[in-house]
């Protein structure tokens, strides 16, 4: 029997952009339900700082399918997921242009966040459970 997998969509660091001594997002949108989610924006990742993207709470191992761009203009941006237990997996980094993986998740909090120290990154994605 499958187990339900539920998206929270949350932003971590939904800051001004007028904030230099932060990370924010800038020209974000986002909608979605408890299935799909979809982002659009740009990131800006300050010093050794990071920003979520999402948060997925799971019953059990599981997994969740990511498609989208991305589009690094300064930097050396990533997109990572953080295990509950601090484990880390790298989904993308400043290479890629598009995505369409599936993201294996461990039961808990799953964090899919950006990392990149002082790093600008374009992204457009859609999480599916």
């Amino acid at each position: 029997m499958k187990k339900p997998l539920f998206l929270v969509p949350l932003l971590a660091l939904l800051l001004s952009a007028c904030s230099s001594s932060s990370s924010y997002f800038s020209v974000f949108t986002a909608e979605g339900s408890q299935t799909q989610y979809k982002q659009t924006g740009t990131v800006h990742i300050k010093d050794d700082e990071n920003a979520v993207s999402l948060y997925v709470n799971a019953a059990s191992p599981a997994a969740i399918t990511l498609t989208g761009k991305l589009s690094s203009s300064s930097g050396d941006p990533s997109l990572i997921c953080q295990y509950p237990d601090g484990a880390m997996y790298l989904i993308a980094d400043s290479r890629t242009t598009s995505l369409d993986t599936e993201i294996p998740l461990q039961a808990g909090l799953n964090r899919i966040r950006f990392d990149g120290s002082d790093s600008v990154l374009d992204f457009e994605l859609v999480y599916t459970a």
